[in-house]
């Protein structure tokens, strides 16, 4: 007589996945292609310049006396500083040396920690108010100026049209006037798209585009692109504006060192995340603190612009 089903599971194993599977994942395709960059000290200062304090520069037909035009920079300069993101994460000891057999504890405990961090870190980078909250960098929505903004749907608020696109990305001078990127949710590039379809056309214009492969490597995938600018999605740009309190931004960026771009302590590039590691009092547990530091810098307010209360319907 056979085993029955209940007694065969007595000598069964079920497969089990390892690592932590998020069953909600955020796409966050902004973190292949912005860049961090070392400094020293816990803020970043950049000297700017108007092109009214340029100075000037002439012609000389003989003999003409030149004026001292000398460059004067803009009075305060701005700062960018680093801020420090925590988390904190326990490990039961019995769990971490007797359960450890498929998952390490430890790591998994670390791994997701790390993702909540990566996760603060992007809302801020769209949010974040140094005004009202010191704790945190100021984000793209406090960056941009009120002469780099565009309003959709001529200024009422709705779903843009091509024209407002093409200003869109006519506001950026920095590198040259070539945004690197046009980052904003899913309902941007579904307005992209629709603003498409208003004129009986379809989006034509895609790119190959290099991204991390799970696992390692790397995959090619289309990109739509406007005006040779990339889409980049990221769910967390809000979707909160008006009207209707669901409308959303797209942003034109001009990433690097002469434009938008992410700062870190001297010596921490190649591994942003440190790690402190104690015992609990009295317990049988292991605490580790998990922290970045880590910051938002914008060298030239023409490295970014807005087309702020888009809708995709």
């Amino acid at each position: 007589m056979p085993l029955t089903n209940t007694q065969a599971l007595l000598l069964s194993n079920d497969a089990f996945l390892q690592g932590l599977t998020e069953n909600e994942p955020r796409r966050i395709q902004m973190s292949h292609v912005l860049e961090f960059f070392e400094i020293d000290g816990d803020k970043l200062t950049i000297p700017r310049v108007t092109s009214a304090n340029l100075g000037t520069a002439i012609f000389d037909a003989g003999g003409t006396a030149v004026s001292d035009t000398p460059a004067v920079p803009t009075s305060p300069n701005p700062t960018f500083s680093l801020k420090l993101l925590i988390s904190m994460v326990k490990t039961n000891q019995t769990a971490q040396y007797t359960m450890s057999n498929v998952n390490n504890q430890e790591k998994v405990a670390l791994a997701a920690a790390v993702r909540r961090m990566t996760y603060q870190f992007w809302t801020a980078f769209n949010t974040g108010n140094e005004g009202t909250n010191p704790q945190e960098f100021n984000g793209l929505r406090q960056l941009v100026v009120a002469g780099q903004t565009v309003t959709a749907n001529g200024g009422a608020g709705g779903v843009p049209t091509l024209a407002e696109f093409d200003q869109l990305i006519g506001k950026v001078k920095a590198s040259d006037g070539h945004p690197t990127v046009l980052y904003t949710s899913r309902k941007g590039l579904e307005a992209l798209k629709k603003a498409h379809y208003n004129l009986n056309s379809v989006p034509s214009e895609y790119m190959d585009w290099e991204v991390p492969r799970p696992g390692g490597g790397t995959r090619t995938v289309r990109t739509l692109c406007w005006e040779g600018v990339p889409v980049i999605v990221d769910d967390s740009v809000p979707n909160d504006e008006q009207p209707g309190g669901t409308s959303t931004s797209v942003y034109a960026l001009a990433l690097g060192r002469e434009g938008l771009h992410g700062i870190v302590p001297r010596g921490t590039r190649e591994s942003m995340f440190r790690v402190s590691k104690s015992l609990v009092d009295g317990k049988a547990q292991d605490q580790q603190i998990v922290s970045w530091a880590v910051g938002l810098a914008l060298a030239s307010e023409q490295a970014i612009a807005r087309l702020e209360k888009v809708a995709s319907s």
